[in-house]
């Protein structure tokens, strides 16, 4: 069976850096459609054995121009021109493989696609599906702006596609199980798409601040299974420390269990497992109903953002510079994104720091969950694509290649003199890449009001129950609006 080779990459690559890897699992692909099985196998020569391969032969399209729409914020995952930028040119050396394979020139048109101009980028897409031409051979777009669209009959069925595996290693495991509609799946998201990892959350931790008060070992916690919600809130309680001696905790003054801002904090409602939605036994998405474990992993949450010493920003913050609280050794955990990791900030921390991924509810819990960012791109076949066989593909072999050269660069370059010497980061790396989901209630989160991703950050202690007999009632009518707008679209 197929097997995950992506944490063999990145330990190849790592090694190459003098990185010496721990030793990781490959996990086998499920027979369940657009699922891979993250379950860890002991044998290594079992691992080294396996090779995935493209097994896509080379064709001739005529040098035809391969037209794609691509948000000018993820410009960085489909480039032009080699810079000798490390990333940047192992993405553009992706795009001239495909290029020689199937005899296409990549032309990008580049539009804004954050929220508010993603109004305008979403006309493009509409406005050339209305067009009696051929349209654009892939569009591209942040998951929670463009993915919508799909209500009005805009995107293709990527399950109804031949030349398309959703099972290959390089696609996000569980977005079939996660986003399908009535069994269509509208969007498709994985190594092709660097936003995916740039735009995670994990949870960073000062080495100096551990040592301080003599704390476990994070990496120990992981990997035997003890990182949880619990546990996390424990540790960080033991190092709040009123610094200034005026008797109160704040952020700007005295020692922090932790700190994160408010779109990190929302990923908790993934990382502790709590849907909003779930599937019926029609397989249609339904309200979930409130629950003793929702209401549990609320109130552990809730003291994430409330108790003192824990810190949750609502300002628009830049994540480098959010980061100095962190470098200056005035808190435990910083959680953020993983390209925080690319400011001055970080790289130039005299301290030492590690990184895991988000902790679980309880050792129960079958994995970490990493919530993807709703501003990654994800990528579409609009209706009037002109050959979705091709389109497919040129997917496969872009991601394929981006699995093997693009995304352990970009974790090269993350960790470029700061991990030498740590061994445990590309191990942390690989649970994290393995744990990484997109939950329906992020992906479509704008289409209801309230939003199902607020909920944990906004709601008061003690009044998720209320809140959720006041949205269940709104999201239920939503949805029942939403499958009959898709089945309009589809008669």
């Amino acid at each position: 069976m197929t097997k995950r080779i992506f944490s063999l990459l990145l330990a190849a690559l790592m090694l190459t850096s003098a990185v010496a890897c721990s030793e990781t699992a490959a996990p086998e692909t499920s027979a369940v459609p657009g699922t891979i099985n993250p379950e860890t196998e002991a044998s290594e020569t079992e691992e080294t054995e396996t090779e995935i391969t493209l097994n896509i032969p080379k064709e001739d399209n005529g040098g035809r121009t391969f037209q794609m729409l691509v948000p000018t914020e993820k410009a960085y995952e489909f480039v032009e021109e080699s810079t000798g930028e490390i990333v940047n040119d192992a993405v553009y050396g992706r795009s001239l493989i495909a290029e020689d394979n199937f005899n296409i020139k990549f032309q990008y048109q580049y539009a804004t696609d954050v929220y508010g101009p993603h109004t305008e980028y979403n006309k493009i897409i509409t406005n050339s599906v209305m067009a009696s031409e051929s349209g654009y051979d892939i569009v591209t777009g942040f998951v929670v702006l463009t993915l919508p669209l799909f209500l009005n009959g805009n995107f293709l069925d990527y399950t109804q596609q031949d030349d398309l595996n959703l099972e290959n290693p390089w696609w996000i495991y569980d977005q079939y199980d996660a986003l399908n509609i009535d069994g269509a799946l509208y969007t498709l998201m994985g190594d092709v798409n660097l936003s995916v990892y740039k735009d995670c959350c994990v949870v960073y931790f000062n080495k100096t601040v551990l040592d301080n008060y003599h704390l476990e070992d994070p990496y120990t916690l992981v990997r035997e299974n003890k990182w949880v919600i619990d546990k996390f809130i424990e540790m960080g309680a033991a190092a709040v420390k009123d610094l200034n001696g005026d008797g109160a905790i704040d952020r700007d003054n005295d020692a922090l269990a932790s700190y994160l801002g408010h779109v990190p904090f929302r990923t908790f409602q993934t990382a502790l497992e709590v849907p909003f939605f779930e599937k019926d036994e029609n397989g249609r998405f339904v309200v979930t109903p409130i629950n003793d474990h929702m209401v549990s992993a609320y109130e552990k949450a809730y003291k994430v953002r409330s108790e003192p010493g824990f810190i949750m920003s609502t300002k628009s913050e830049d994540p480098g510079q959010f980061a100095e609280i962190l470098a200056n050794d005035r808190s435990l955990f910083y959680l953020s994104f993983l390209y925080a990791l690319e400011g001055d900030v970080m790289r130039n921390m005299e301290s030492d720091f590690g990184l895991v991924p988000y902790p679980k509810y309880d050792e129960q819990q079958e994995r970490f969950k990493t919530q993807i960012g709703t501003s990654s791109n994800s990528n579409y076949l609009a209706v009037n694509c002109p050959d979705p066989g091709l389109s497919c593909r040129v997917l496969e072999t872009l991601a394929y290649h981006s699995m093997k050269d693009v995304v352990p660069a970009y974790y090269t370059v993350a960790l470029e003199n700061k991990y030498t010497r740590d061994t445990d980061v590309p191990e942390m790396l690989t649970i994290i890449r393995d744990g990484m989901t997109m939950s329906f209630d992020f992906a479509m989160s704008l289409s209801f009001a309230p939003s199902p991703t607020n909920m944990f950050q906004s709601v008061k202690e003690g009044e998720l129950a209320s809140q959720m007999a006041s949205a269940t009632q709104k999201w239920s009518a939503t949805l029942e609006t939403f499958y009959a707008d898709k089945e309009t679209a589809e008669e």
